[in-house]
């Protein structure tokens, strides 16, 4: 019997590897000639670059570079010959600020364009930009300034690459001189489709969660929609309303419109990278998680990536989560054979945290057992 086991992590408690090294334990117990095959996953967003690193056989490339808000820090990117994986949140991560010093309206996405700068400069040529878990929302300006953008206000002065000044810029400037972004074709990652400003934009969605009071949010809004009219004078250029251009700060809107960046879906494509689907199509079983599945699990998240892979050749296909909130109709949905949750009604969220690698564990094991009696 051959199983696939292709989780993300669960959130809080094991990550995506620590999740598959539990179900193969719980499989090996049950059958101990089974064969595993692990292959953790992500959407592509916080944590991507080091399931990649090992995936992929990449090296490490270690810069120092401006965090959120301009001071020093070690950051690093994946690199296997002339393709980079670069993921945003290690150098424009939330988790790189103290709570206290989330604030939307202060925090730059320019420490991502010097690791993007830094790969084209030593021979790049292919560029994976993974984002996700921002404390950005200035719509990839510093990111471009990194690059060789400048961004002046009427009076012609520098403004500083960050969320607060979006609404203050009025010309865009170009440095002929800096390094050619032409010479690479950026490509990137992203599981969310929100456009770049409005009810359902960067500033509204993601504002809050990086610092954002209801006025920095109205004053965000305001400077996405500035720095689109703006760019659109500049170069002609716009892309406020494709998928994913909200994503990240709207750093998903500045790839597209200053590196002619194209958006990917984050799961099929780390998938992808992974060879995942090759997998899948010899396996018996495929048993996927999270830490939770309810209605966002639709949306691009990885359990519907394996999901679709899956239902594509014919697969069962088993899930264990931290949380179950999907009825029967959603899994028939997602065609999901089994679905198993760490958590069950009488245990406190705390004890079910603190008890994850063993539930998991033993759920491998009862669906294991199930699948043989089925």
């Amino acid at each position: 019997m051959h199983i696939v086991v292709a989780p993300d992590k669960f959130k809080g408690s094991l990550t995506a590897p620590e999740v598959c090294q539990a179900v193969a334990r719980g499989i090996k117990r049950f059958d101990p000639r089974a064969e595993v095959t692990s292959i953790p996953l992500a959407d592509g967003g916080e944590g991507t670059l080091d399931l990649l690193i090992p995936l992929l056989r990449l090296d490490t490339v270690r810069v120092t570079v401006n965090d959120p808000l301009f001071r020093p820090v070690e950051a690093y990117y994946g690199r296997k010959g002339s393709v980079a994986y670069i993921e945003m949140a290690k150098a424009s991560g939330l988790a790189l600020l103290a709570e206290d010093e989330r604030n939307a309206l202060l925090t730059t996405s320019y420490g991502t364009g010097e690791l993007i700068r830094h790969a084209i400069e030593h021979g790049a040529r292919e560029i994976y930009v993974l984002i996700g878990g921002s404390a950005t929302s200035d719509a990839g300006i510093g990111m471009a300034q990194a690059l060789g953008y400048r961004f002046l206000d009427a009076n012609g002065n520098a403004l500083s690459p960050i969320g607060g000044e979006l609404m203050n810029v009025a010309t865009i400037n170009v440095d002929q001189s800096s390094v050619a972004i032409d010479d690479a074709v950026v490509r990137v990652i992203s599981d969310v489709d929100n456009p770049l400003y409005g009810p359902q934009g960067a500033a509204h969605v993601y504002g809050p969660q990086k610092g954002a009071t209801s006025e920095a949010v109205a004053l965000l809004d305001q400077g996405l929609i500035n720095i689109t009219e703006r760019m659109t004078e500049h170069t002609g250029r716009d892309a406020h309303t494709k998928p994913g251009a909200g994503a990240a700060g709207g750093i998903g809107w500045g790839a597209m419109v200053f590196l002619q960046a194209k958006i990917l879906p984050g799961i099929d494509t780390i998938m992808n990278l992974c060879e995942a689907h090759d997998a899948i199509r010899q396996a018996d079983l495929v048993i996927s998680g999270e830490g939770k599945v309810d209605q966002q699990t639709l949306h691009g998240k990885v359990i519907k990536g394996v999901s679709d892979a899956c239902q594509a050749c014919g697969v069962p296909l088993g899930v264990i989560c931290g949380t179950l909130e999907a009825d029967t109709a959603m899994l028939y949905q997602l065609g999901i054979w089994q679905a198993y949750a760490v958590r069950t009604e009488e245990m406190s969220l705390a004890e079910a945290m603190n008890r994850t690698e063993e539930r998991v564990e033993a759920l491998a094991y009862q669906m294991i057992e199930a699948f043989r009696k089925r």
